[in-house]
């Protein structure tokens, strides 16, 4: 269901108690259906106060809400560091191969800043979960390279609220579990498949081959999660 331009966005039931249930979030204050209508503001990387004007919460509310999914997320492992939390000068273990997409990661990543002035600086030994999110977007960027987001915000948001289904709710100790890895790599493989029917640089075979076989790897890499 798509309403108010908010995929599966149908008003949460009542529960006995005459109080809107809410399955995603543990709080008394916030509605599972404004819960989705932060979600859906999430994916979309607005702004607290931008997406406070759409939303009957107050930017600092939303802000609260939006720092809670960012440590939620960086918990279950679906946003990540590719430091692993250590220095950035020592570099990753992506190899040789992957120094191209750490600075494209690390201009992406500083564009947000840019433009996000509310971001909180961390230490070196904290962890920076502005930092893993943007990681998570930066894998979804090349997806609206050259079209509309629109889409890809919507898958965005599909995946983060299958994760919240899995390992929720939001506020309580996520239920880590064999399975997260699992969805993780469907949603993986669903970017990629994506990439293959709809992205103009990738109509030719030989480069389809190719990112068929990325999807391969990236399942024998996550096949110990």
């Amino acid at each position: 269901m798509i309403k108010n331009g908010l995929p599966g966005m149908a008003q949460a039931g009542k529960s006995k108690t005459g109080k809107a249930s809410n399955r995603f979030y543990r709080s008394a204050k916030v509605s599972e259906y404004q819960f989705k209508r932060v979600l859906w503001s999430f994916a979309q990387d607005q702004a607290a106060g931008e997406a406070a004007k759409q939303i009957a919460l107050s930017a600092n509310s939303i802000d609260a809400l939006y720092s809670k999914l960012r440590v939620f997320f960086t918990e279950i492992g679906l946003f990540t560091d590719i430091y692993k939390g250590g220095d950035p000068n020592d570099g990753t273990d992506m190899g040789e191969d992957g120094e191209g997409y750490e600075l494209r990661l690390i201009a992406f990543h500083l564009e947000r800043v840019k433009r996000k002035r509310r971001m909180k600086e961390t230490e070196l030994e904290e962890v920076d979960y502005n930092w893993c999110e943007s990681r998570w977007r930066f894998e979804y960027s090349i997806l609206t390279e050259g079209r509309p987001s629109d889409t890809i915000n919507r898958m965005m948001y599909s995946h983060l609220l299958a994760h919240i289904r899995l390992s929720g709710p939001v506020g309580s100790k996520p239920q880590v579990t064999s399975e997260i890895g699992k969805l993780t790599r469907q949603q993986v493989s669903q970017r990629l498949l994506w990439l293959e029917r709809n992205a103009p640089a990738f109509k030719d075979e030989a480069t389809r081959t190719a990112l068929r076989e990325i999807r391969q790897r990236r399942f024998e890499d996550q096949g110990s999660d």
